[in-house]
């Protein structure tokens, strides 16, 4: 039996830095033949969640005005700030396992063109990188 369709378009894995500016970055293209043309994202809208697992309890949901940046040349950024994680609930999402982060949650990214179709750009795993240094 054959199977059609993906989950994707991209698979990423991503690690949280406790306490740092992160900034994830993708491009969202078309490709024909051997030419690859973005997609001019002007007019269209994005939602990013990170949970603990699929359904499960929500770490991060971020609307495109307040952490991703759509352009007219496909680059998709989302950001999470160092303020968002250093909230004492994010010193529970990570895992040591012999002095090295493990993957603890679960992510994904969608674009919703001015139609309202949504396209599940990227999806992965998080690992959350704890912090040592804390404000004062």
């Amino acid at each position: 039996m054959a199977v059609l369709g993906r989950e994707a378009l991209v698979e990423c894995d991503i690690i949280v830095t406790q306490g740092a500016d992160n900034a994830y970055a993708f491009r969202y293209s078309t490709r024909s033949g051997d030419t690859t043309t973005p997609v001019d994202l002007t007019g269209w809208s994005a939602r990013a969640q990170l949970r603990r697992t699929w359904g499960g309890e929500l770490w991060l949901s971020a609307p495109d005005q307040a952490a991703i940046t759509l352009t007219s040349t496909g680059d998709v950024v989302l950001a999470i700030d160092a303020a968002t994680t250093e909230d004492p609930a994010w010193n529970g999402r990570s895992k040591i396992v012999d002095g090295e982060p493990q993957a603890r949650g679960v992510w994904d990214l969608e674009l919703i063109n001015p139609d309202g179709r949504v396209t599940r750009l990227v999806q992965g795993t998080v690992t959350v990188s704890p912090d040592v240094t804390r404000e004062a």
